[in-house]
């Protein structure tokens, strides 16, 4: 590296740094790389030029875009956005340049599109959030070579409700494992102290060629979040240069304190640098994980509520069952989950009864909406609140005695425990994975809960994604809103 070209990179990081101290005013930058670069001093006004002598140092150049762009994230986060009657006004000039210079122009004011890892993230109720866009399994189970993208070819977008459709073994369980297993494999890197560390995603990851989901509107920028061995790694960094990148290839879930900096790899867009070999590591790896972590920990402590959730619910162990502990009601704390799970067990605490009977206490009327919710699908008996004695939920026989909920058939007790914990733990802007949501449900009863759950996420903005062989349930699912998958071993499922 040309002395110039090292002198600029600490310029460059030294004014990323001082951009978290100090708003900016309206800035531009040139990405035409054939012609001078520069950007605002945030505190002086004094611009730094990138000289030519860059040129041909692409490593460096990719590393000061990088610098340029977290730049840019943080002035839009540090200053709020103009009122409306002043859109339009001090808009960005063009950059310099004499005539006939060619150049793109990077420009705006602070608060304008875009999030910061700081910035709160608001998902309007019903409109899109965060959403698996692709998937990408190398030699994950049964999957040699799975690329498949979820969006609509028609529109270009990503349907708010999906269908993953095929025989016993196609695959729909692997599907959803991955991407449960992936998104919670990035909590695990960001808080590895946690200790919640989903073991059997954690074996699959490890386990797996390649795993990769691209998740969008999550952060301004698409985001890929994967994990594999070293030669389809490679060719999928190759591939996809163009979004932001998340390895977890290097963080040991068994033994988290060996992880590397907890944080893996981080890439940013067009920046072909690993990062996180070393403390030091690279500002803008730093800066958008360090930034993503403590949003997390807030996000948990009750302090903020701008992350989204994704909810799974496998088809494994989805039972109700009869409580040991007989008397008293445990409290249950609201709690932020990256990753939800339902979790049967016969304590008091965390089971399905005493949340609903803690929420009747502290918000009756949401209670009473799932109640309302479950009953529309109980024929002959409905919920008739809870045993003064003992605190557990009842259920009324029409024209007859009240039972423990235990009493309900399989079925009414998969819609109440998928309700419930749904509408728990889903975050507006959420993603809501269920396995099987058909289980033990007559066909009429199966297609009318499953419409019911894409109006409940639907309302939340999020995107639901559930994976069933029961040909009925395709019928009520458009073909823009199906994934086909063929039979265990293919290469590729087939279309």
């Amino acid at each position: 590296m040309v002395p110039e070209a090292q002198l600029l990179e600490v310029e460059a990081a030294q004014e990323l740094h001082r951009g978290f101290d100090e708003a900016s005013i309206p800035y531009t930058m040139s990405t035409d790389l054939e012609y001078t670069r520069s950007i605002p001093h945030v505190s002086t006004g004094r611009r730094i030029d990138l000289q030519p002598a860059l040129e041909g140092d692409t490593h460096h150049v990719n590393r000061l875009r990088s610098y340029y762009r977290m730049l840019q994230r943080l002035c839009r986060a540090l200053r709020p956005p103009p009122p409306r009657a002043a859109r339009g006004v001090g808009r960005c000039a063009e950059p310099a340049g004499g005539a006939g210079e060619v150049s793109t122009s990077v420009c705006g004011r602070i608060g304008e599109s875009g999030s910061s890892p700081k910035t709160a993230r608001t998902v309007k109720e019903g409109g899109p959030g965060m959403q698996i866009r692709r998937v990408i399994l190398k030699r994950v189970r049964n999957f040699h070579d799975f690329d498949r993208s979820l969006e609509d070819s028609w529109t270009g977008r990503v349907p708010e409700a999906l269908l993953l459709m095929g025989p016993n073994g196609s695959g729909k369980s692997t599907l959803l494992d991955t991407m449960a297993a992936v998104w919670q494999g990035l909590a695990d890197a960001l808080h590895p102290e946690s200790g919640v560390s989903d073991r059997v995603g954690s074996r699959l990851i490890q386990s797996a060629g390649l795993a990769a989901i691209e998740v969008v509107d999550f952060e301004k920028e698409p985001l890929w979040i994967y994990a594999g061995r070293e030669e389809p790694t490679r060719e999928f960094l190759a591939a996809h240069t163009d979004a932001h990148r998340i390895d977890l290839s290097y963080f040991d879930f068994e033994r988290p304190e060996r992880g590397l900096h907890v944080y893996g790899r981080y890439t940013a867009p067009g920046q072909a640098v690993r990062v996180a070999e070393s403390e030091s590591g690279q500002v803008e790896a730093w800066a958008w994980l360090e930034g993503l972590a403590d949003r997390l920990t807030e996000n948990q402590l009750g302090k903020r509520a701008d992350l989204p959730s994704m909810v799974y619910l496998a088809s494994e162990n989805r039972q109700v069952l009869a409580l040991t502990e007989r008397f008293g009601v445990q409290p249950e704390p609201e709690e932020y989950r990256w990753l939800a799970r339902y979790e049967p067990t016969t304590g008091r605490r965390g089971s399905l009864q005493n949340y609903l009977y803690n929420l009747k206490v502290v918000d009756e009327p949401a209670f009473e909406a799932i109640v309302a919710q479950v009953n529309a699908f109980l024929l002959g008996k409905r919920l008739n609140g809870f045993d003064r004695r003992t605190g557990n939920l009842l259920v009324q026989v029409e024209g007859g005695d009240s039972h423990p909920i235990e009493e309900l058939s399989s079925g009414e007790k998969q819609v109440l425990l998928m309700l419930a914990t749904v509408t728990r733990w889903l975050r507006p802007g959420g993603i809501v994975l269920i396995d099987e949501p058909d289980l033990h449900l007559h066909v009429s009863l199966a297609t009318a809960f499953v419409s019911h759950l894409r109006r409940l996420v639907a309302d939340k903005g999020g995107q639901l994604i559930v994976a069933s062989h029961m040909p009925e349930l395709w019928d009520e699912f458009t073909e823009s809103h199906r994934v086909r998958l063929g039979g265990a071993g293919e290469k590729e499922p087939a279309q």
